[in-house]
Order: structure tokens, then sequence, then C-alpha cells
């Protein structure tokens, strides 16, 4: 009696971790590129294959490269962006995000428009591509003691 009650104890735990393992879902094919249409790769497309006798379908969408671009993000907190300075590729894109309770702005500091976002209240971002190498220095507008320094190698 005491071994069918093992027996059945442990039936009862297998049928659980079976059906608990059995509802997980495992993401496949995921790709994070913002603004880019994503074409099934060839071991998910379901197509035909071409015989000798006939040519491919190239009417079909070719693939899309996604983009290689990173993304830097500088938190505006304590009226300092930090990283203060910070190195990136051609290409390349920052991020700004205002966890002050006061507002910023990001001004390139040389006066041009190279750089210049809205009013950030707490909470709010920006974000720009930089896609010439070069320094730039740039500042909050409304607080010009809060510096910085992007360099794009």
């Amino acid at each position: 009696m005491k071994s069918v009650k093992l027996l059945l104890m442990f039936f009862v735990l297998f049928t659980v971790l079976l059906v608990a393992c059995s509802n997980q879902q495992t993401p496949t094919n995921i790709v994070s590129a913002p603004s880019q249409q994503v074409t099934p790769s060839p071991e998910t497309a379901q197509q035909p294959a071409p015989t000798t006798s006939e040519q491919p379908d190239t009417s079909a969408a070719q693939a899309i490269p996604l983009s290689s671009e990173n993304i830097v993000n500088v938190v505006i907190s304590g009226f300092a962006f930090s990283p203060a300075d910070i190195v990136i590729a051609v290409g390349d894109s920052v991020v700004w995000s205002n966890g002050d309770s006061a507002p910023h702005t990001v001004e390139s500091s040389d006066g041009t428009s190279t750089l210049r976002s809205d009013e950030l209240s707490k909470g709010d971002s920006f974000k720009h591509t930089f896609t010439k190498a070069g320094t730039y220095k740039y500042i909050c507008g409304i607080h010009p003691s809060m510096k910085a320094t992007v360099t794009v190698q």
C-alpha cells in the first residue's frame, strides 16, 4: 500500500511538472530594431524549393539588413549629465532621460542647432543619432553650468 501511494504521488508530481513546462512559451525570432520590417528567415519561410527547370522567384521581398545602431543612455540627475563624457561611433545614438524634478534641455554649447531638445520634464527623454565624427559639447540651456561631451569616432 505504501508503494502504491508513493507511485501515485510521483505520477501526480510528474503530471504537474509536465503541464507547467508545456505552458512555457519560448520566444523565437524576436528582433528589436525600431521602425524596420523583419522578413522571415529562409528556415521559417514556407516556399517550395525550386527545381532545376524553374528559376527562383525573385519578386519576393528581399531581407532588410538590421541596424547596427548602438544606443548610449545619459541620465540627467542631480543637475548633472551622467556619464558626462561619452565616446561613440558614427551612426550611434544617445538618449538623454531626465530624472530630475526640474526641467532640463540638451543643447549644443556652441549655439548651433546640432543638438537642441525641447524642454524635458521629469521622465521625458530626447534621442539624437550622430552621423558625423567630431566632438560635440553640450549644456542644459536652462542650467548652463551643466556641461558634457559626446565624442563621435
